[in-house]
């Protein structure tokens, strides 16, 4: 029979044989409060969102995002939204460059199961994006938080309006958008008391006093009591 003919029956597929390339999308579950959960996590009582992260080739052939969707979590899909809706407070919440880290790992590990299970890839992949975030100086450990967070105790001293500017100047090579980012990981992860709307401010806190003596080191008195 010709294999033009179109009453030739179909080729049987092959399920092994890879059918396009890695997802060029990121999809995560997003808490209310910008937290990214687990897949496998009961839903959220106060609500969650659903965020999408698409990347497309840029004309030299590197990946980079170009579309981000957020919507009710597919839990809700027929309920209300969380309360407030999208707000800024979300959207500040949301770490793109920890988004672009983690969609660049997913997508180098497609490719290497790709090229591990079938010794090739079904076309020349593109370029995976560029680090969304650039490591601090000290790396991401909890040590370089508390770190940071005594440096900005220090730095409301010395200079209450300006904290962040003041920091920058200890790391030089590193923005004052980088320092900011560090301060608010470590507000995040407990070790800063909460700042004002539009203010600098923040003390240390009861679980970073008790962190600097389980490392052996004294609060000094540059660093207030805990709050």
């Amino acid at each position: 029979m010709d294999e033009t003919d179109p009453r030739r029956p179909p080729e049987p597929v092959d399920p092994f044989e890879p059918t396009g390339p890695p997802d060029e999308v990121l999809a995560r579950r997003v808490g209310r409060d910008g937290r990214i959960l687990d897949w496998q996590a009961a839903p959220s009582p106060d609500g969650e969102w659903e965020l999408s992260l698409e990347f497309s080739p840029s004309p030299a052939g590197q990946l980079i995002p170009t579309k981000l969707t957020i919507e009710v979590g597919y839990q809700y899909r027929w309920n209300e939204p969380p309360e407030g809706g999208i707000t800024a407070r979300l959207l500040h919440a949301l770490r793109i460059g920890e988004l672009v880290d983690a969609f660049r790992a997913e997508y180098e590990g497609a490719l290497a199961g790709e090229e591990l299970l079938f010794g090739r890839h079904q076309r020349i992949p593109h370029a995976p994006p560029p680090e969304g975030n650039r490591r601090p100086p000290k790396g991401w450990g909890e040590a370089f938080y508390q770190d940071v967070a005594v440096s900005y105790v220090r730095a409301m001293r010395t200079d209450p309006r300006r904290p962040i500017q003041r920091m920058a100047q200890d790391h030089p090579g590193y923005t004052a958008a980088n320092v900011r980012d560090w301060v608010s990981k470590a507000r995040f992860l407990g070790y800063l008391t909460p700042s004002s709307r539009g203010r600098a401010a923040g003390a240390a806190t009861r679980k970073l006093v008790a962190a600097l003596e389980a490392r052996g080191q004294r609060p000094s008195p540059a660093t207030p009591g805990p709050s």
